[in-house]
């Protein structure tokens, strides 16, 4: 099955970004910014003690290391970054600070792995098969990553359980069907010469995410 892009749930949201009227929930999250200080400490006291003990555990790993080349590691350089509430400054996470040589590491693994891996070599429909997988992954997964991201985002749980993390999953589904049903070499009609489109993959890219959608992005990378 060939899944649309983009997804239904992402068509649906600008419709609704873009409408005259706001819906009613949009409008309370909206009026909720205008709260105290205290009032906005005394919530984010009450979602953190409602917190799934799988985000409990994953915030109680510090500091979050890097993952390069199969395996978690420190910053070459052993700094870490903070990683703060953005709705009251609160600290959630302290994160291994990577530079240059962590950077260089990365993308040399990730060469190899390109040019010598399973997956560099595995059939498009395998690779659809993973990639499902994973997208299946997700959605069973979408209350854990949903309270993940919204905290590290500051967007309200009901934006990233309901928007968020079901685009994830849809992004994966995309991108599988496509690799199946993509053709690599596409002839062109040329009158007098013999012409084709020529499909090829980029190879290692590296990305730069803006806050807003770190998760979604990494599917969109």
């Amino acid at each position: 099955m060939e899944h649309p892009w983009p997804p239904p749930t992402l068509r649906l949201q600008r419709r609704v970004v873009r409408g005259s009227h706001l819906p009613y929930k949009l409008k309370i999250q909206l009026a909720a910014v205008g709260c105290s200080r205290r009032q906005r400490r005394d919530n984010r006291t009450d979602y953190m003690k409602t917190l799934l003990p799988e985000v409990e555990s994953f915030l109680s790993a510090q500091p979050m290391r890097l993952y390069v080349d199969g395996e978690w590691r420190d910053a070459e350089s052993s700094n870490t970054f903070d990683v703060r509430d953005p709705g009251d400054g609160q600290l959630l996470a302290r994160v291994a600070a990577g530079d240059s040589p962590d950077v260089d590491r990365a993308v040399q693994a990730a060469q190899r792995a390109w040019r010598e891996s399973p997956w560099a070599s595995m059939p498009a429909n395998d690779r659809a098969v993973l990639l499902h997988r994973l997208a299946d992954l997700v959605d069973r997964h979408r209350p854990i990553l949903a309270q993940i991201e919204s905290l590290d985002v500051g967007k309200p749980l009901g934006q990233a359980q309901g928007f968020d993390i079901p685009n994830v999953a849809q992004t994966l589904r995309y991108y599988a069907d496509l690799a199946v049903h993509t053709r690599r070499r596409e002839p062109i009609a040329v009158s007098g010469f013999e012409a084709r489109t020529v499909r090829m993959p980029y190879g290692v890219c590296a990305f730069i995410f803006p806050w807003n959608f770190p998760l979604l992005l990494v599917g969109w990378g």
